[in-house]
């Protein structure tokens, strides 16, 4: 049975049911905060609450992919980074029974991060039933790109500055 996509309305995930139920996020950038400390905002750690939002959509599936991105730091880990990570990971394998994780081009070394139970697939990414999952700063392997459906990350945040005469500042 091909999997089926959609959109979770005003959430950044994808559902795909098939066989098994899936949701799909990607470039969560833990720690990110840190940098943008660095160049002045300060903005509070959110891997709470995107833990929170994982948690609160996670009854009834049987597997997330993580396309990538996990972390923000590159090249390197920050102190944030290896603190959350493993407690971000250790706290969704109580509410998902697998984890996937294509790796992204910000997650160097985030094999060390994380628990055992993480599987982890390298930037050709990986296959399941019809479904192609690839960060997106690599090309994807040949099987990822024979796939009916590819699922493809690499979209980094920003935050946009408006002054009181409407003018913007896009930072990334």
């Amino acid at each position: 049975m091909p999997f089926e996509a959609s959109p979770i309305p005003d959430r950044p995930v994808l559902e795909l049911v098939g066989e098994e139920r899936v949701l799909c996020v990607g470039d969560l950038h833990i720690g990110i905060e840190a940098d943008m400390r660095f160049r002045g905002v300060i903005v509070p750690s959110q891997t709470h609450r995107m833990e929170k939002e994982l948690k609160d959509l996670a009854e009834g599936v049987d597997r997330l992919v993580v396309i990538g991105d996990v972390k923000h730091q590159v090249p390197g880990s920050t102190k944030q980074e290896h603190i959350e990570v493993p407690r971000f990971f250790n706290s969704l394998l109580n509410h998902y029974p697998r984890i996937d994780l294509v790796k992204g081009n910000h997650d160097t070394d985030i094999e060390r991060m994380l628990p055992s139970r993480v599987t982890v697939h390298d930037q050709g990414g990986f296959v399941m039933d019809d479904v192609g999952f690839v960060h997106g700063h690599a090309w994807p392997s040949e099987e990822v790109m024979s796939s009916r459906l590819l699922v493809m990350g690499h979209n980094h945040p920003a935050v946009i500055f408006e002054d009181g005469l409407h003018h913007n500042q896009v930072e990334r």
